[in-house]
């Protein structure tokens, strides 16, 4: 199986933690468990007390009621729909507000950098061969796979592939890419778990690597570098990982360049050290029309690409 096949998920909890996450963790210690019947109300009160002073600072409309009516509803459906479906963790919410006040009160956008407990709110409850829907992660084990009926329509199912399970996959072991496996394994085109290979071994993909290498287009595992060409015909793996490539396009070549911290300009999240570019490396403004209007987008960190 090619090498350009990953399985990452959409869902609920992702998605809360694209919206509620980029803080560091409160210093008051740890935060009370949340009931999920006080989840939409916590939830929305907190999100708009927070975003006030950020929309009346950029002059943006504001009104504390409408923002909380529309949160209040937004965060209701979310549980509503996730019944039957998804696990609430009491806790991981309590943290995850606390987390998301420090974020607000720094007129950030949250990112799912500093803040992972957001991202364990809503967890997969469905068991393999359930019916599912594929835009959330609903399947305790693997991912919502689609295809179509024999009415022509499509639907979901809960199903696994080999290494989606808790055990990582040993090596000789069969998986689909190359996270399934082991710590210092990858997976082969053959789809079995291998010894990841050291400097100077020829290699066939980038995976085939040892940490801190990369496989060149002469098929050579070679050690990564701070400066030097990279992208086109070089690589675009070249680059350490305190590097970028100044490249951004698989036909022109670039140089590897030192990441930028937050503050400096930038055209995409690789140029910067936290990952996160909005035109300047650094956390988005959280101040925007439709926060400021209670409507906040829940918008999933993750699909199920064909890219790795």
């Amino acid at each position: 199986m090619s090498q350009s096949k990953k399985r990452v998920f959409v869902g609920l909890g992702c998605a809360l933690a694209f919206l509620l996450v980029g803080c560091s963790s409160s210093d008051e210690g740890a935060s009370p468990p949340l009931p999920i019947e006080q989840f939409p109300q916590q939830f929305s009160s907190a999100l708009c007390e927070a975003i006030g002073p950020c929309c009346l600072d950029a002059a943006l409309p504001y009104v504390a009621a409408t923002c909380k009516r529309s949160a209040t509803e937004d965060f209701t459906n979310q549980v509503t729909s996730a019944e039957g479906k998804l696990k609430y963790d009491a806790a991981a919410a309590g943290e995850c507000l606390s987390q998301y006040k420090a974020a607000l009160a720094k007129c950030q956008l949250p990112t799912e950098l500093t803040a992972s407990a957001c991202a364990g709110i809503f967890k997969g409850a469905l068991a393999t061969g359930a019916a599912c829907n594929v835009r959330l992660n609903e399947c305790a084990v693997g991912y919502c796979q689609e295809s179509l009926d024999a009415n022509g329509n499509y639907v979901g199912k809960c199903v696994v592939d080999a290494g989606s399970g808790s055990a990582p996959v040993p090596e000789g072991g069969r998986c689909d890419i190359s996270p399934n496996c082991a710590e210092g394994l990858y997976c082969t085109f053959d789809s079995l778990c291998a010894k990841t290979i050291p400097l100077g071994g020829t290699c066939a993909d980038y995976y085939a690597c040892q940490k801190g290498t990369y496989c060149t287009s002469e098929g050579v595992c070679t050690a990564q570098h701070d400066s030097g060409p990279c992208g086109g015909a070089t690589d675009f793996d070249a680059c350490s990982d305190g590097s970028y490539c100044s490249s951004l396009d698989s036909f022109s070549g670039g140089e590897c360049l030192k990441k930028k911290p937050d503050g400096y300009s930038c055209r995409s999240r690789e140029e910067c050290l936290n990952g996160l570019c909005n035109g300047t490396c650094g956390p988005a403004s959280a101040a925007m029309t439709t926060t400021c209007a209670g409507d906040f987008p829940i918008s999933s960190s993750s699909a199920r690409p064909d890219g790795i």
